[in-house]
């Protein structure tokens, strides 16, 4: 499956990796295998599209720009590249299977159709599950020559050993905040940049991401049964089944975040005034009821149940939820 948007620059706060990765490069010191490794929404995907153009453009610039005008660029441009492929978790399933993997390393065993580069990216590596893991590595240990795999992921620990060990690792840590407002001032028309940075935190493209309608229905509405819940209008269990059957992860993550905030108020007694009233309502609620250390402990257990529902191991997943939301009555 091929990703439609490409770009020749890596974005702004790139510079570093871009730089290192091109001296590689220069040097003939590219591996044949890529690891980059950070949070979500900082633009590893758009970084690694950025090096499969400049690596497949016939014009490319003394900085490996791409020119966007060569056949090779129109290809990509056009996601009709026959030596190009981007794999990711089904929908369904949420795991990268052996059979994706399997179709992969036969393409990658056939002779490339432009007579250059074939060039792989693995979204989200950590979702291999063993077996796919375990085919994908045959071709890390014999790699073809002028074949390149670049793995995406968001927690280096997550990946195998096997595989880490088998690539060469670039970090993209957090965007600094004036980085990341600067570029969202230029790049999209929002008005509530803090408050989307303070959803997406150090996650530029994330909090992009979240400007559409629906993200911001959706915010607003858990927003309203936090508040519901920390002044006890609404029962936990209630909050609960809600959360069950819309997005459990992505709630919990919002919930996280407030709870962050909660902490870092009481550690500097100091309220972030640039964040809208329900916001601040919602932490000063919380601090209100709650000792730093029980703040902490309950951030604890939410942490843990969201990387329960991210990697789908909670055999029940409402009462793994009631058990967040139960902790919140007083």
């Amino acid at each position: 499956m091929h990703e439609s948007i490409y770009t020749p620059v890596p974005l702004p706060w790139q510079q570093e990796q871009w730089q290192l990765l091109m001296q590689n490069q220069r040097a003939q010191r590219l591996s044949h295998a890529l690891l980059f490794t950070g949070p979500k929404g900082v633009g590893k995907a758009q970084f690694a599209k950025a090096l499969a153009m400049a690596l497949y453009c016939q014009q490319a610039n003394a900085q490996y720009q791409a020119c966007l005008q060569c056949s090779q660029c129109q290809l990509l441009l056009n996601d009709t590249h026959p030596d190009y492929f981007y794999i990711h978790p089904e929908e369904t399933s949420r795991i990268i299977k052996i059979e994706q993997v399997r179709q992969l390393v036969s393409e990658l065993q056939m002779t490339s159709q432009q007579g250059g580069w074939k060039i792989v990216i693995i979204d989200r590596a950590e979702q291999l599950n063993t077996a796919a893991a375990n085919a994908l590595l045959k071709t890390l240990e014999e790699p073809r020559q002028n074949s390149l795999l670049i793995l995406l992921n968001e927690q280096i620990s997550q990946v195998l050993a096997t595989l880490r060990s088998r690539c060469q690792i670039y970090k993209f840590p957090a965007v600094k905040t004036d980085q990341a407002s600067t570029w969202l001032k230029q790049n999209c028309e929002a008005s509530n940049i803090e408050e989307l940075l303070f959803f997406a935190p150090g996650a530029p493209l994330l909090a992009k991401h979240f400007t559409e309608a629906n993200f911001a229905e959706h915010r607003q509405h858990w927003l309203a049964q936090f508040q519901a819940l920390l002044t006890q209008k609404i029962d936990p269990l209630m909050i609960a089944k809600q959360c069950s059957d819309d997005e459990p992860a992505r709630v919990l993550w919002y919930w996280q975040l407030l709870v962050t905030a909660m902490i870092q108020t009481l550690a500097t007694t100091v309220t972030r005034q640039d964040l809208p009233e329900n916001i601040q309502a919602i932490i000063q609620r919380g601090i209100a009821l709650f000792t730093a250390d029980e703040l902490l402990e309950r951030w604890q257990h939410l942490l843990k149940a969201h990387q329960q529902l991210m990697m789908q191991s909670s055999s029940n997943k409402q009462l793994l939820l009631e058990s967040v939301f139960i902790q919140w009555i007083k």
